[in-house]
């Protein structure tokens, strides 16, 4: 099973639960496509673990595929898949804000709303 072996692989949480399973199949939009597996990585370390799982997969698991997730709020379908979502709102958070320079890095899992407080 994809998550068991997912779970070798990374730090982070990995999740195929009915209920997590159906929250990840909508975003904003009017599409719903279930995927086969959610996965939240702790790291940078994790998403480059992912990508060389998926890579070295594709051969005997053609359709695999990584989708990044954060709010969910796109309106085109673009954060949903059949295969694994990467979700950053739980360990992606940070953010550097140089008020004297007027810049700010922030990671994907940042909200705006949180970020213009």
């Amino acid at each position: 099973m994809l998550s068991e072996e997912l779970k070798k692989v990374i730090k982070g949480e990995v999740k195929s639960d009915d209920e997590t399973l159906t929250k990840y199949s909508r975003d904003a939009s009017l599409f719903e496509i279930r995927p086969e597996v959610v996965v939240f990585p702790k790291d940078v370390d994790d998403v480059r673990s992912l990508v060389r799982f998926a890579s070295s997969h594709k051969g005997e698991m053609p359709k695999i595929s990584l989708t990044a997730r954060s709010g969910g709020t796109d309106m085109t379908g673009e954060c949903i898949n059949d295969s694994i979502i990467l979700d950053f709102t739980k360990h992606f958070t940070r953010e550097e804000v140089d008020t004297a320079g007027l810049s700010a890095v922030v990671e994907p899992g940042v909200f705006y709303r949180n970020f213009e407080e």
